[in-house]
Formats: structure tokens, C-alpha cells, sequence
């Protein structure tokens, strides 16, 4: 669950919605590199799959007296549908699957790894995940060929497009439209733009990536604090409505 507190309310999204949204920028993806672009429209479209069911029902933190969010859900519970999500993309498409579990295993380098099992923060079972991983990237590397230097150049680009567009999703669904705050995006091959909301309607990108103006939507829903208060979190999110968000993707003017 992607989650942002307000004053009275918790704005919620589910990881699936988050996904959708920014899956549905690949088709229009102007500066696109290669060959595979509905595979990787799958790929980031799919990508938080394994989230579905644990949405449906959100988690309350008692540490942080708020809902559990897809950064501080417990790991092992995260590694579990990660790998659940991993499964049913690559029965669809073993290279959506090969770019997703790279994105996975990319919040675990060595470093981060080591330092967090030794502190306690991860669990042992993580290193063994990570290793899972490694195996299953490997063995889809071979079965597709991907083992040259120019097919891993395609994978990287691949994989810094899909983390454009997932962080650019992440930065809709984690702030009120028309926010001040602005992000630097990078989509591969050293290019890089801009977002920023111009006013609660459109956001605007710069240069503009997309081959057409575009308006999105995504589904959310704003839980009020007293709500959960009275009934907990399970049931203040199932009775609350599903909003939606409408925004436009536009260029600069």
C-alpha cells in the first residue's frame, strides 16, 4: 500500500493501481530503446501484482500509530509476495520477469545486505532470497541469449526506463496534486527530465517524453483518521469510497 498522512486522513493507494498507472506511459514512450516494448509495458504494468492481496486488507503499524506501507511492511512478508508477483509475471513473459526481479533485488546491494543483517534489520531469509533471485536472472539470461554485452546494455536501459516510470507513479500517488515539490527523472542512456505539477490538473515534463498529451487517472482512497479510530484501519479503508485522481500529462509551454 502506498500511503500519505494529512492532517485528518491517510491517502491510500494500492501498489497494483500504482502499477498500472505507470505502466500505461510505455506504449507512448518516445525516446524508447529497442525492440520488446510490450514486454516491457507487461513488466511494469504487472510489477506490484504480488501486493493484491495484501491490499486488500491494510495493516495497521503500532510502532508509527499508521497503515503499513509498501517501505516499512515487514521484509519478510514483502520478499514473499515480491516472489508470489515474480512467478506469475514470468509465466506470462520471462524477460518482464527478468527486468522486475532486477528492480527487486536492486534494494538489497552488498552493502545494504550486509550492513542490514548484521544489524537485524533484515532477516537471514533475505540473503537467501536475494541468491534466489540471482539464480532466476541467470537462468532467464540464458534461455533468451541475454548474455552479450549488447543485450545487457538493453537490459540496463530497460531497467532505468522501468524505474522512470514507476518513480514518477510513486510521485503522484505519494503527494496532493499541484505540490510544490518537483523530481529529476533519469530514463536511461543519460537522459533525464522533469516533473512538476503546474497547477492540481496538469503535470508537466520537461522535455516531454510522451508522443501525445495524455490524461490519466488512478483510484485512491482518502481514510479519515477518526474513521479508523472507531472502526481500525481494515474497516475504515473497506468503508471509505474509492476516489480518483485525474491529472494530464502535458509539455512545457
Amino acid at each position: 500500500m502506498i500511503v500519505y498522512e494529512r492532517e485528518h486522513d491517510f491517502v491510500m493507494t494500492r501498489q497494483d493501481d500504482h502499477a498500472r498507472l505507470a505502466g500505461m506511459w510505455i506504449p507512448y514512450w518516445k525516446r524508447f530503446y529497442g525492440d520488446r516494448r510490450e514486454e516491457m509495458h507487461l513488466s511494469v504494468t504487472e510489477h506490484d501484482r504480488g501486493w493484491i492481496g495484501l491490499d486488500e486488507t491494510p495493516l495497521w503499524n503500532d510502532a508509527e500509530d499508521k497503515p503499513y506501507t509498501f517501505i516499512d511492511t515487514p521484509v519478510l512478508l514483502r520478499l514473499a509476495f515480491y516472489t508470489k508477483g515474480l512467478d506469475e509475471v514470468q509465466s506470462k513473459s520471462p524477460y518482464a520477469a527478468l527486468i522486475n526481479s532486477l528492480h527487486f533485488t536492486s534494494f538489497f546491494p552488498p552493502s545494504v545486505l550486509e550492513e542490514g543483517l548484521k544489524s537485524g534489520e533484515f532477516p537471514p531469509q533475505t540473503k537467501e532470497w536475494v541468491d534466489a533471485e540471482k539464480r532466476r536472472q541467470k537462468e532467464i539470461r540464458e534461455k533468451l541469449g541475454l548474455t552479450d554485452e549488447t543485450s545487457e546494455y538493453k537490459v540496463k536501459q530497460h531497467l532505468a526506463l522501468f524505474k522512470c516510470c514507476d518513480n514518477l507513479s510513486l510521485f503522484i500517488c505519494m503527494h496532493d496534486p499541484g505540490t510544490r515539490r518537483k523530481l529529476k527523472l533519469f530514463a536511461g542512456a543519460g537522459f533525464t527530465f522533469m516533473a512538476q505539477w503546474q497547477d492540481s490538473y496538469r503535470l508537466q515534463l520537461d522535455p516531454y517524453v510522451l508522443d501525445r498529451e495524455l490524461e490519466c487517472e488512478i483510484g485512491l482512497k482518502v481514510v479519515p483518521k477518526q474513521l479508523v479510530r472507531q472502526e481500525g484501519i481494515a474497516r475504515a479503508y473497506a468503508k471509505t469510497e474509492t476516489a480518483l485522481r485525474v491529472f494530464r500529462l502535458v509539455g512545457k509551454s
